[in-house]
């Protein structure tokens, strides 16, 4: 059960996982170009410093090097991530046909390095699996009422994932015995549901507990049920006109379409360079954002609760949105005829690792009439949801279950309480979860007494995060929270939220186009910066006078925070229009409109508007021209810094990880690829067995 080697090792470290942890932890805490660029740089900061940004992130040798016309951005994309850098290994190799001059020896150390502690992320489907197959053995493509909702990455996502689950029950089920079997399935932050539909449906046909904290997404996934004819259509008679105007009282006037309006995915789950745009955000607007996000809904059903309708009332309902109750919550299950699978949903916030709320409301679902499979009870106040409901009695209580526990995607501390969770509930046998936005993980250990790598002031939210000392964020391992780090007095693995939002990039997926795109939208926002400092609505950033020694090397400043504006004054521009990018002239005037009529922020659009009145297209235009050639420098520091935040990803993985083999009660624990990273980068799946 499970793969030969307990990570997906590189290649230099094939069957030396000790060797490759301790080498992941000594390059991760004493790199200066790894922590610099990773955690100390921002790139709306590339156009306001004196010196200048590039000069003091990158050494001469490196500048020269990609300052050479024949060397382009896709050229160094090329050469951090795909090109065979053993041509460069002989002797008489003085260049590349495609370049007059070789890399210089150090940069090509710094690539070497980074590659070498890069976890695997190639993927094929397994080969055995009951699912159903299409031709050459692979997994076939989810049904269409299954998939009803999902775009072709969340297809593919569930459509492997779900394989691996089933794989996984199966292989226990075959080791262990029947009595060990898992029987019931809990999907941590199930969102719309997707996974848990497929996993109940044929042919896995798993009981599924779907946990979520926010109710108006539980009854888009039972809207989303509906639809895909898994449940039956909740019939409600009443009186239409009667009814529209007790909502419009209630509510404000109905809209059509309001229970299909899409909202924005979770921002850290993107598929290429242009889903996580850290140099617009600032990063005190960025975490908060992306909470709101995090937790938002993830398609088009979002909130979608179908009613039927007639012109008489045959029962009075008093109802809010969706039909919910005030003052109660729901939980629900759903019998599936066909798969002989269930779905039941528990509304519940998760704010560690035990589930005994959960593990109570779970039901047999071979004891349950369909007569009992919807309730609603009273919500009791000392309970963090409602655990009493008549389809769980003492008859229909599951007795002694045997949970996995899953999760497509969770983020932040999420993944930590689903890990944690096998070793708080006795019920809880195996867990398999991948993570995603690892800027929404808090810290454990406070600041560093060493200085890292610094350009910039300390932001007050990078101090707030730092000092968190949450005793549920990273890192989760004893392995990393006693780790010393060499050359200084500190103990202990600290990765500050700029490192943990680069980890979220997938360069190796970025093309020519998207690049191109890509990179011209971080150069007007950093130009647009230098216009603003221009015209005075930042401040400059600090003077570069002190330099501090790390590692034998000079360094200077103090962390920057991700999207920290230049004195810290965080200004959010956001997406624009796509008219916006033909040119800097019309970036900055739809960035400008935008700010201006911000109703939420009257101050900053006063400010903007009063400093940058009379300011000219040919004006703008000239910061353009004169800037131009500077473009290809920030497209290399940020391809640098997307690249090198692979160890950071690493780090956390692999932090995961050995929290499992730290556990007396673990058996057994691995990661390895679920799906292909071309069109889900996040794609690794941490998984624990208990003994």
């Amino acid at each position: 059960m499970g793969p030969e080697e307990p990570l997906p090792l590189p290649p230099n470290f094939a069957g030396n996982t000790d060797g490759y942890v301790e080498a992941l932890l000594q390059f991760g805490t004493t790199s200066t170009a790894l922590r610099t660029l990773c955690g100390g740089v921002h790139i709306l900061d590339f156009f306001t410093r004196e010196p200048d940004l590039y000069s003091l992130v990158l050494p001469g040798e490196w500048r020269a090097w990609f300052a050479r016309d024949d060397v382009d951005v896709m050229g160094v994309l090329d050469l951090l991530m795909r090109m065979d850098l053993g041509v460069f290994d002989e002797e008489s190799a003085t260049g590349d046909p495609a370049w007059g001059e070789r890399p210089p020896a150090s940069l090509l150390a710094f690539v070497r390095e980074v590659r070498g502690l890069l976890l695997r992320r190639e993927w094929e489907p397994a080969a055995e699996t009951k699912s159903v197959r299409g031709k050459g053995g692979k997994v076939a493509g989810l049904p269409r009422h299954i998939a009803l909702g999902m775009n072709v990455k969340k297809q593919h996502e569930v459509q492997h994932f779900a394989a691996f689950v089933d794989r996984l029950t199966e292989d226990i089920r075959r080791e262990r015995g029947d009595e060990a079997a898992i029987s019931h399935i809990a999907d941590f932050g199930s969102g719309q549901n997707y996974l848990g539909r497929a996993l109940a449906s044929e042919p896995y046909g798993k009981n599924i507990i779907g946990i979520e904290s926010r109710k108006n997404n539980i009854e888009g996934a039972k809207g989303i049920d509906v639809l895909a004819g898994l449940a039956p259509k909740k019939v409600v008679l009443r009186n239409k006109k009667e009814w529209r105007k007790e909502k419009e009282k209630d509510g404000g006037p109905l809209k059509k379409g309001r229970g299909k309006k899409k909202q924005e995915e979770c921002e850290d789950c993107g598929d290429g360079p242009e889903e996580t745009n850290a140099a617009e955000t600032p990063e005190e607007e960025t975490t908060a954002a992306a909470e709101e996000k995090a937790q938002g809904q993830e398609d088009a059903f979002a909130g979608f609760a179908p009613e039927g309708t007639a012109d008489f009332v045959q029962e009075v309902e008093k109802e809010t949105f969706n039909g919910i109750p005030k003052g109660s919550k729901k939980a629900k299950l759903h019998l599936l005829e066909e798969g002989n699978g269930s779905i039941q949903y528990v509304e519940h916030r998760l704010e560690d690792g035990n589930l005994a709320h959960v593990i109570q409301e779970i039901v047999d679902p071979s004891k349950v009439g369909s007569e009992q499979s919807s309730t609603s009870a009273k919500e009791d106040a000392n309970q963090p949801f409602v655990t009493t409901t008549p389809a769980v009695t003492a008859s229909t209580r599951a007795q002694d279950p045997n949970l996995m526990v899953i999760s497509l995607h969770s983020c932040g501390n999420l993944v930590h309480h689903g890990l944690r969770s096998l070793s708080l509930n006795r019920a809880v046998k195996a867990v398999a979860m991948i993570g995603c936005c690892y800027n929404l993980m808090t810290e454990r250990l406070g600041p560093p007494s060493y200085k890292l790598p610094q350009l910039r002031p300390n932001h007050p939210r990078l101090e707030a995060t730092a000092n968190a000392f949450d005793p549920h964020g990273f890192p989760m391992s004893d392995r990393y929270a006693t780790y010393p780090v060499p050359g200084t007095d500190d103990v202990g693995v600290r990765l500050n939220i700029t490192a943990r939002m680069m980890a979220v990039q997938a360069p190796q997926n970025w093309g020519p186009v998207d690049s191109e795109a890509f990179f011209t939208r971080h150069f007007f926002r950093a130009l647009l910066q230098r216009v603003f400092l221009d015209r005075g609505v930042v401040e400059p950033p600090p003077s570069n006078t002190s330099r501090l020694m790390e590692n034998g090397r000079t360094v200077s400043g103090s962390v920057s925070p991700a999207g920290c504006s230049s004195g810290g004054e965080p200004i959010v521009i956001g997406s624009l229009k796509k008219s916006c990018y033909k040119d800097f002239v019309a970036y900055v005037r739809g960035a400008l409109a935008k700010i201006e009529g911000n109703p939420d922020q009257p101050d900053r659009a006063e400010q903007v508007r009063e400093k940058m009145k009379g300011i000219t297209d040919e004006e703008i235009a000239r910061y353009e021209v004169a800037y131009r050639a500077r473009k290809k420098e920030l497209a290399v520091v940020w391809s640098l810094m997307a690249f090198a935040a692979g160890v950071i990803e690493a780090m956390i993985v692999v932090d995961r990880w050995l929290w499992l083999k730290e556990q007396p009660d673990i058996e057994r624990a691995w990661v390895e690829p679920v799906f292909d990273y071309a069109l889900s980068p996040r794609n690794l799946v941490v998984v624990g067995l208990k003994k």
